[in-house]
């Protein structure tokens, strides 16, 4: 087989697609599961059309104990930004019904959604292609195939933390919940 599917599927394998629940084309990675018995402490979204690239970055996600919801096209996208609370959403460019460019610029408009870091995903590598991205309101840029170390930076780089699966955010997490709580 392709690397891509060996990678793929020693992934799976290995961290399994807990938490999907598949609807159609879009999967809903669900929110009950927790790193270590703690809620997840970033949700992200994933805006990608191909089914292979959603298992794959799930399942990154998932290992480094971020929350994730997938969606295939960039309508769904806008819909679920306007209704629910993402603190980063990852965002192919090229997909069917709405592109990432245009969903970029309808998030933008939605209340919120200027603060909202987007970051493409493309395998369109050529020069030019990035500054598209840029000037359609996205902040970063991440080229496909997605290498897992390169998705952990820009995650923690947006993120403005540990990803929730460190040492240090389990610290934070530890320390947060010893406080008393305060009625």
């Amino acid at each position: 087989g392709s690397t891509l599917s060996s990678v793929l599927g020693a992934l799976l394998e290995r961290h399994g697609p807990r938490g999907v629940a598949w609807q159609g084309n879009a999967a809903l990675a669900e929110s009950a599961p927790t790193l270590g018995g703690r809620a997840h402490r970033f949700h992200v979204l994933v805006a990608e059309d191909n089914a292979i690239n959603q298992k794959l970055i799930h399942a990154l996600l998932s290992k480094h104990g971020y929350a994730s919801r997938l969606v295939a096209n960039g309508r769904e996208a806008v819909e679920l930004v306007r209704n629910e609370r993402f603190d980063l959403v990852l965002m192919d460019v090229q997909m069917p019904v709405l592109d990432g460019l245009a969903a970029t610029r309808a998030i933008r408009q939605l209340p919120g959604g200027r603060d909202l870091p987007i970051i493409a995903m493309t395998a369109d590598a050529l020069d030019g292609d990035r500054e598209r991205c840029l000037a359609a309101g996205m902040d970063d840029y991440l080229p496909k195939p997605i290498m897992p170390d390169l998705l952990r930076e820009k995650l923690v780089q947006w993120l403005k933390g540990d990803p929730p699966g460190s040492e240090a955010a389990q610290g934070e997490g530890e320390a947060v919940l010893d406080l008393p709580h305060l009625d």
